[in-house]
């Protein structure tokens, strides 16, 4: 990747954990296998207009002696490193009821649903990143964790916007590729 200034858009894809996978083999979603890109269960999130990701860890500090009498900083050990990406978007879905509403899976042709028949939502989160010409794509990142819904959502005059977050969990899965 080209170090530059850029704005960069986001588009995200969810695909719940125990889905049946064709591509890019038959399987089942789980934290050790993931759909392909070109797999149908992808769901998109549709415009997403903010997306942050954020480190977060217990920042261990080791003191050695120092020339003197004080103590002197020599490393510093990351324990429990934990990523969270939290993003926000304009348009309302099956995928957005079925996260306000603890359902159980909905999409396009759902009817009904029965709020908190699915409390736990995992599943693999797909992040494509791309410049602000949207032409070319900058980076893509695949992580395995826990999806949830951050906060209100108001339904009224403005467009509707949910805000999610999603919380990395330990997978062979976690990778991405910088591209351009």
């Amino acid at each position: 990747m080209t170090t530059a200034g850029r704005i960069v858009g986001n588009r995200v894809f969810f695909v719940r954990e125990g889905a049946t996978i064709t591509v890019p083999s038959a399987g089942t979603v789980s934290r050790s296998a993931k759909p392909g890109d070109a797999e149908p269960e992808w769901i998109e999130f549709g415009d997403v207009d903010e997306l942050g990701i954020t480190p977060e860890g217990q920042m261990k500090e080791i003191w050695s002696p120092g020339s003197g009498a004080v103590l002197e900083l020599k490393d510093i050990i990351v324990n429990k490193p934990k990523t969270t990406v939290e993003f926000r978007t304009q348009e309302l879905s099956p995928l957005a009821y079925e996260m306000l509403l603890r359902t159980a899976a909905l999409d396009d042709t759902s009817t009904t649903h029965t709020p908190h028949a699915a409390v736990q939502k995992k599943g693999v989160l797909r992040i494509e990143q791309r410049a602000q010409d949207q032409s070319d794509k900058i980076n893509t990142i695949y992580l395995y964790g826990f999806l949830e819904v951050s906060g209100k959502v108001d339904f009224g005059e403005d467009v509707v916007r949910e805000a999610f977050r999603f919380t990395m969990l330990t997978s062979t899965l976690n990778a991405g590729t910088l591209d351009a």
